[in-house]
């Protein structure tokens, strides 16, 4: 009874930890994570208003909103979950959380990767950002899934004993890391991560088999051409009119080469990084990497395949502090890498004796109780306003009227509107009111998150609308404005 317990206790946290996470299904995204942009509160909506519009009205249009251009498989992953349990939230969110556990499950079950599934458990999984982003139906968790499992294949394309390996294992690892980006393309520069691990792994070893990891490099360099150029036949090209116009007006500013860059990094580290929990994991990492210098001699081939990957995502996630923004969900990637980085190095001191488990086991107790202090924190702090407000537009029929407005999506699940999420640069030849004539329009007071698009084009809304009704959610006055009947009454 006593082994069979141990034996399952990894899986047994997990199902703790899911537990956990049910709990924050309906919430409102924690308002202390989002400290320069909207962020969670209007983009898990966004993530998915086209592919709901498609379930719900039987078609989209991918110039609407400039997400599922940006988001395909993520997105496309969501239908068969809608079209069974309806277009709520909730099924977004449900879907994003047990693909996780699912990620998580696989280095639990793996005999020899079982205590580093646990270690990323307790000290990736419970630290608050990652914690939070594990339930929010949006893709970057979905993402990094991904290159979870790319990591999986490669380690055990790595441990094979047959000197000509299955090539499935490689494989899988390409395509896993390849269905990162095209979760998102954010994760484009996934695709250097294997290459440039393989290639230093090939250095490492300078007998026959060292050469034959060299032709082991350039067959995952021909899978991943291989993956890239699907992407670009099946996906860029029938879409590349709109894909460029988005990747254009996205890119705009975001990485301004004419300001310091360091200074910039350096704002970002003060105001995104050096805050909360997150001091702690900077810390962690540092003495981390003082372990890794003394063990570094010491790391057996088993696990530097393991080792040269995180390091080398972690070294990629870094380009994100030259952002001129950096909303949150841009850098979960290189959180959840770091966390990373400090269980792996933690697990291979693990292996060392019973010493260092003493050692480990300890400071894996510390980071998790600080992480549950804040997670009791979010807990006591949890809001649904968001439930409220899709609860009291569900009450109206809307027939083929639009709901208008970049909070439409995320305020108008449980309605089965069709939601348009659309600002003044997608139609700039006449007024949206015109354009799409929608029975309910929901932007903020100030119209901040539409880039003033009804101002510019000398509408007033309050005008033309029956009523309106403001609601207050998180730290932003949304106003929902009921459209008069000759505004959505088409002729």
């Amino acid at each position: 009874m006593r082994t069979t317990i141990i034996k399952y206790s990894p899986f047994l946290l997990l199902a703790l930890w899911l537990l956990l996470q049910l709990s924050f299904l309906k919430a409102d995204p924690d308002g202390s994570i989002n400290y320069n942009s909207r962020d969670v509160w209007t983009d898990e909506g966004l993530n998915t208003s086209q592919v709901r519009n498609y379930v719900n009205h039987y078609g989209y249009d991918i110039g609407e909103c400039d997400n599922l251009v940006k988001t395909p498989l993520f997105s496309f992953s969501l239908i068969p979950g809608f079209e069974l349990f309806g277009t709520h939230l909730w099924v977004s969110r449900l879907f994003v959380l047990l693909f996780t556990c699912l990620v998580i499950s696989v280095f639990l079950k793996n005999t020899h990767l079982k205590h580093l599934g646990l270690l990323m458990l307790l000290i990736c999984f419970t630290q608050f950002h990652i914690f939070q982003y594990s339930h929010y139906g949006m893709a970057q968790m979905y993402g990094i899934d991904f290159i979870l499992l790319s990591l999986f294949f490669l380690y055990k394309y790595s441990q094979t004993s047959n000197p000509n390996p299955k090539t499935s294992n490689l494989f899988l690892s390409v395509m896993f890391s390849s269905f990162a980006w095209y979760a998102k393309i954010q994760f484009i520069y996934v695709l250097i991560i294997i290459p440039v691990t393989l290639f230093f792994y090939a250095r490492k070893d300078y007998t026959d088999a060292g050469k034959n990891k060299y032709r082991v490099l350039f067959i995952s360099l021909g899978f991943t051409c291989s993956f890239v150029l699907f992407y670009f036949l099946a996906w860029y090209f029938p879409n590349r009119e709109v894909y460029n116009f988005i990747l254009a007006d996205e890119s705009a500013g975001r990485l301004n080469l004419a300001t310091n860059l360091f200074l910039r990094a350096k704002h970002h580290i003060e105001n995104a990084i050096w805050i909360g929990t997150l001091k702690l994991y900077a810390i962690a990492l540092a003495g981390a990497l003082c372990f890794l210098f003394i063990l570094w001699k010491k790391i057996t081939k088993q696990y530097f395949i393991v080792l040269l990957f995180v390091i080398v995502w972690w070294l990629t996630e870094l380009h994100n502090l030259l952002f001129v923004q950096l909303p949150m969900r841009y850098l979960l990637s290189l959180i959840f890498s770091t966390s990373f980085l400090i269980a792996f190095i933690m697990f291979l001191f693990y292996e060392t004796g019973k010493v260092a488990q003493y050692i480990i086991s300890c400071s894996t107790i510390i980071i998790v109780a600080v992480n549950l202090f804040f997670l009791y924190h979010g807990f006591n702090e949890r809001t649904y306003s968001i439930a409220n407000i899709n609860e009291y537009i569900a009450r109206t029929t809307f027939g083929e009227s639009p709901v208008l407005g970049n909070w439409g999506p995320a305020l108008a699940w449980d309605s089965r509107a069709k939601v348009t999420p659309v600002s003044s640069e997608y139609i700039p030849d006449k007024p949206r009111l015109n354009h799409f004539h929608p029975k309910l329009i929901i932007m903020e007071a100030g119209e901040e998150d539409s880039n003033h698009t009804d101002k510019t084009q000398s509408v007033n809304i309050r005008e033309l609308a029956d009523s309106s009704r403001t609601f207050h959610v998180g730290q932003y006055n949304v106003v929902l404005y009921w459209m008069k009947k000759e505004i959505y009454a088409k002729d």
